[in-house]
């Protein structure tokens, strides 16, 4: 929303559904802007949609509990900062802390990285961007995955002046474990971050409560 012009701001806070005075997030608003965002997309692409806001919404509670301040939420407005969450670094030091959200449901076990994610990345020191990665392909035994987007490096594709690359799959299954920063199972992550990763709650943010 605080992309769009200030007059059509102002029409959504007249109908109560934007409030620009308060940083509160709540899930039935996302819900309802994200049925209206997949009324353009195909039955996959919202699905995605869905898929990833679930991994957004467990990085918004995690960092809360881990840094005692409520993240922007950067994704719910616009996909074109290059990142979804703007958090801090810690509860001291609280230097930005730009995290792109990455989540698979799958056994295949990979995520897409676009040009401009990564473009992002390389504008931010190493420790000022980070992917989180939600493995979710057994969602009792999740895992979050955090790495330094600068490890990717090596694997980005590059242009040339016959090809520029848009998008990329990374593998996760081959991707090396010493470059993964930190890893923390379901057991380690925050009981509130626990409670909240069941079929039910996943099937909540997906809109036929299918689970992949």
């Amino acid at each position: 929303m605080r992309f769009l012009p200030s007059s059509i701001q102002d029409i959504f806070g007249q109908l109560g559904l934007y409030d620009t005075s308060e940083n509160i997030i709540d899930e039935n608003l996302i819900f309802w802007w994200d049925q209206i965002a997949s009324a353009i997309y195909s039955s996959a692409e919202a699905k995605r949609l869905q898929i990833g806001r679930f991994g957004e919404w467990l990085t918004y509670i995690y960092e809360e509990l881990r840094t005692n301040f409520a993240p922007n939420w950067v994704a719910v407005d616009s996909n074109r900062a290059g990142y979804d969450l703007l958090s801090i670094k810690s509860k001291i030091d609280t230097t930005k802390l730009c995290i792109e959200v990455k989540t698979n449901t799958s056994s295949a076990r990979t995520f897409h990285l676009s040009k401009g994610e990564w473009d992002t990345a390389t504008t931010k020191l190493p420790e000022e961007y980070l992917i989180y990665y939600w493995d979710l392909e057994n969602i009792q035994h999740t895992s979050l995955n955090i790495i330094e987007a600068r490890v990717l490096a090596e694997f980005i594709p590059s242009d040339t002046d016959v090809c520029r690359w848009q998008d990329c799959i990374i593998n996760f299954k081959k991707f090396p474990e010493d470059l993964v920063l930190s890893r923390l199972n379901k057991q380690e992550l925050p009981k509130l971050v626990q409670d909240s990763l069941t079929d039910e709650s996943l099937g909540k943010w997906i809109s036929d409560g299918s689970y992949l």
